[in-house]
């Protein structure tokens, strides 16, 4: 019993590990923590090394609240991070669903759902393409022609 609870942490633990520990998320999450942190202590610097009081006041104040138990900082950051990530990286935001996916332990819901979209997606009839309300005719086929009943002339419509 002590072991299927070790091989399952494991598990659980690579699962994220791949997660979190691949190039994209670490770029993310880099952009995250300067947008939440990092122009705190460029600012405390920067006020150090100019002496500036109201640089080195509002840093300080910032860094406090920041290494407070009760601040969301680090939830915001990881969010901004997963919100990067899938705006960033269009091409993998279903590599990074299954995997949030695995990693949260809902294997079998997701290859459920996945399916029955897919089966949905097949029998959903195509919708016609939108057309450019600002350029309306910015499509491949050129300007129809319209024939006008009073003249009997063709005209671009």
């Amino acid at each position: 019993m002590k072991g299927d609870f070790h091989k399952k942490w494991k598990q659980k633990l690579k699962l994220w590990g791949k997660l979190i520990l691949n190039w994209r998320f670490l770029v993310c999450f880099g952009i995250g923590w300067l947008i939440t942190n990092g122009w705190s202590y460029v600012l405390l610097g920067l006020g150090t090394i100019t002496n500036t009081t109201w640089m080195i006041a509002v840093a300080s104040a910032y860094l406090m609240f920041l290494w407070l138990p009760i601040s969301p900082e680090k939830v915001v950051t990881v969010a901004i991070a997963l919100f990067l990530v899938r705006r960033l990286f269009p091409k993998h935001t279903k590599t990074l669903q299954a995997q949030i996916m695995e990693a949260a332990g809902n294997e079998q819901k997701s290859s459920d759902e996945t399916s029955a979209q897919s089966a949905q997606k097949a029998t959903a009839p195509t919708s016609p393409k939108r057309q450019n309300r600002f350029f309306p005719h910015s499509g491949k086929k050129s300007l129809k022609k319209c024939k006008n009943k009073k003249n009997n002339t063709s005209q671009n419509c």
